[in-house]
């Protein structure tokens, strides 16, 4: 072994089996160290033409040239040390690290596992649809899975030959080994290795932590009024329209427990259009008064960055929480100054109330929350209406104005307050 190290033929083949994708991105150019690995006799003449002779990538070919050397078990230790001579190191610059990892005699796995293996299996969850989105190929993911025997052989071709987006076949490949017996955090430490964070950008982003405020922003949903629970009817619609992709938003519901398998199954096999089924599920979670936890994921800067539009929908949820707040004793608006009691009857399921909706109108204008009133605006032409919700509710004594605009609202309460008293 290195420094008179005795290291097993076990030990080595699986440091090589850990080595080969990072060996094959490390190798910018294949002709020439093909060439010189033929006159070392470790790839025959035959095998040699049969790579050049193959289009692949680069990288894909040098993974195929690894693949030929490791059947023969009995070269691995001479390869390593033609591999790790100062020439190739200074030709190829990424082998260094490889190189320091063997110096170092590092030929075992040493993954740090978490004591708490419940814990790695709910952050596994929930990364799962940020790391397909973050894999951009196929290759060496899955095959650097299969090396280090996480993924058989037969579940590598098969993923291999999938001919669906490869974020939907990554997807898949996360969750075939989820279902496994063994400890993800080996599985965590292959994909968050250095070579997979230079490769894959996006994968950096899962590392950080969330911002705390925008987790302790719906912390406090329960609390807030009807009129709140009001507005997230409203905010369903604009989250379908501006989300309107099946995959991977309804997966990410069912791996954070929002949604269940056959709910999953049913949404999938629903042919009506995308923002109708995305609906449906939004609708599912609020039976369930999981209203935070679908906001919290919904709006995670994960989800904020896929789809921009989301960003106006949180602003507004924002500024009526803040609201909501500061008026703890909000009620029902009516359209006149007088007060009216009667509450609002639903005469359609809120799916019909959906479907039916314009969704070319600004998303306030779909509101079933606070009752609204009409103004015909002043361009002649064909009659059209305008909704003005009333958000800002005096609640002084027996008076029940309400106001659109809050310095016309700051102007009504001081009357009440001496500054020429209304009558009311």
């Amino acid at each position: 072994g290195h420094n008179g190290q005795k290291v097993s033929l076990a030990d080595l083949r699986w440091f090589f089996a850990k080595s080969k994708v990072p060996i094959s991105l490390a190798v910018t150019e294949y002709s020439s160290i093909l060439n010189d690995l033929k006159e070392a006799r470790f790839l025959s003449e035959e095998e040699s033409l049969e790579l050049q002779a193959d289009p692949k990538s680069v990288h894909r070919s040098i993974y195929d040239c690894l693949c030929y050397i490791e059947e023969k078990h009995f070269l691995i230790q001479h390869f390593f040390w033609h591999l790790f001579q100062k020439p190739q190191l200074k030709k190829y610059p990424d082998l260094k690290p490889i190189y320091k990892e063997y110096k170092e005699g590092k030929y075992r796995k040493s993954a740090q596992v978490t004591a708490d293996i419940d814990k790695d299996r709910i952050i596994f969850s929930q990364d799962k649809v940020k790391i397909c989105l973050a894999i951009t190929d196929l290759f060496p993911f899955v095959h650097g899975l299969q090396d280090l025997t996480i993924l058989s052989e037969i579940e590598s071709l098969k993923l291999q030959a999938d001919r669906r987006p490869v974020s939907r076949v990554i997807y898949e490949c996360l969750s075939l080994i989820e279902k496994k017996d063994m400890k993800l955090s080996i599985v965590f430490e292959y994909i968050f290795q250095e070579y997979y964070l230079k490769l894959y950008p996006d994968l950096q982003e899962i590392l950080k932590e969330p911002c705390e405020e925008q987790v302790e922003l719906f912390t406090e949903w329960k609390n807030c009024s009807d009129y709140m629970r009001n507005l997230f009817q409203v905010t369903k619609t604009g989250i379908s329209q501006a989300i309107n992709e099946r995959f991977p938003f309804l997966y990410g519901l069912h791996d954070i427990g929002l949604l269940s398998r056959m709910e999953l199954l049913k949404l999938q096999a629903d042919k009506r259009p995308t923002k109708d089924v995305l609906y449906k599920a939004l609708c599912l979670v609020e039976q369930k008064n999981d209203i935070e936890a679908l906001c919290a994921y919904v709006f995670s800067e994960f989800y904020l960055k896929l789809f921009p539009n989301l960003r106006v929908i949180l602003q507004r949820l924002n500024e009526a929480i803040m609201l909501d707040k500061s008026l703890p004793s909000a009620g029902p608006v009516a359209t006149s100054g007088h007060e009216k009691k009667s509450k609002h009857k639903k005469d359609k399921s809120d799916l019909e109330k959906h479907t039916a909706a314009d969704y070319s109108k600004p998303l306030s204008q779909n509101s079933p929350a606070p009752k609204r009133a009409f103004q015909k605006p002043p361009s002649a032409g064909p009659l059209e209406t305008k909704t003005i919700i009333k958000i800002y509710k005096c609640d002084y004594g027996r008076c029940r104005r309400a106001f659109s605009n809050l310095s016309k609202f700051k102007i009504h309460k001081s009357k009440h307050t001496g500054k020429g008293k209304a009558s009311i």
